[in-house]
């Protein structure tokens, strides 16, 4: 609770001038977060309503621009999650596909947004059964592992949502390739 009133007050000091994208950004995931302790449907509604309001604020040369159209894709599909509103999730996909162009190939962050829209097509394939989602989703993750270090950390999560992605698709098809 503290975390969100200390982010609405950083909105909030910007007084008569429009809110920073930065303050905006940080008060939506703010509230996703308290959202997922509680369940408030309330919290991620605003959540969704305050990372359209940082994307706005967010220059499209922007190099933060990636991260708050993901944020925003998160929160949609959070709340895809709870509704099973289907133009929730697909414009979760669009979003993350819209954060991975952002996203250049040099960027630390490209794996996680390659991971985001991986995982955002593969919840989309669950709910449709369209193929071309999943593999879409195999395809970046893929992507997403040759972007991550033999050495990082991040490495294991990679592999085990590539190795998921293409575990349904063997569920789907039978095909062991």
């Amino acid at each position: 609770d503290r975390s969100v009133e200390v982010a609405e007050q950083a909105v909030a000091t910007t007084g008569a001038g429009p809110p920073d994208a930065r303050s905006l950004s940080n008060l939506g995931n703010a509230l996703l977060t308290r959202y997922g302790r509680t369940g408030q449907m309330a919290d991620l509604n605003r959540s969704v309503e305050v990372a359209e309001q940082a994307v706005a604020a967010t220059g499209n040369s922007s190099t933060d621009r990636a991260g708050r159209l993901s944020n925003l894709g998160n929160a949609l599909g959070a709340r895809y999650e709870r509704t099973g509103q289907l133009s929730d999730l697909n414009r979760s996909v669009e979003l993350a596909e819209q954060a991975v162009t952002a996203t250049g190939a040099d960027s630390p962050d490209l794996a996680v947004m390659l991971t985001n829209l991986g995982l955002a097509l593969g919840t989309r394939f669950r709910w449709t059964d369209q193929l071309g989602d999943l593999d879409r989703s195999i395809e970046v993750a893929e992507q997403a592992v040759a972007a991550t270090g033999a050495n990082s950390p991040n490495r294991a999560a990679m592999l085990t949502n590539l190795g998921n992605a293409l575990g349904a698709r063997y569920e789907r098809t039978g095909q062991l390739s």
